[in-house]
């Protein structure tokens, strides 16, 4: 919410959908390792798509530009996060806690 947020030079902030649909991506990644219920997975789902909507409109209030598709992107990266990687991500953890939960 910052009046730059960034600190790379202008070069890179053509690419800033980008960013915010990997950042997304990132969270939605993070909680789909945690939460194993789909119930649990679309109430994440939906904590996202809003935060990032409460993020667009409090940044017109800083002067920088509210786009829906910033928003797009945000929604795209929470959906891919939360269903492609889940899979991945699950048996990882089971692997780590299998291997070295146990000694605890």
């Amino acid at each position: 919410l910052t009046p730059s947020p960034s600190i790379f030079p202008q070069l890179f902030l053509d690419f800033d959908k980008l960013d915010r649909g990997f950042a997304y991506l990132g969270l939605g990644a993070w909680f789909a390792a945690i939460y194993k219920t789909r119930r649990q997975r679309i109430v994440m789902l939906v904590l996202l798509i809003v935060m990032g909507g409460v993020i667009e409109i409090l940044q017109h209030y800083t002067g920088r530009d509210a786009e829906w598709f910033d928003w797009f992107a945000d929604i795209a990266g929470a959906l891919l996060g939360l269903t492609w990687p889940a899979t991945w991500l699950r048996m990882t953890y089971q692997y780590l806690f299998d291997r070295y939960g146990q000694r605890a």
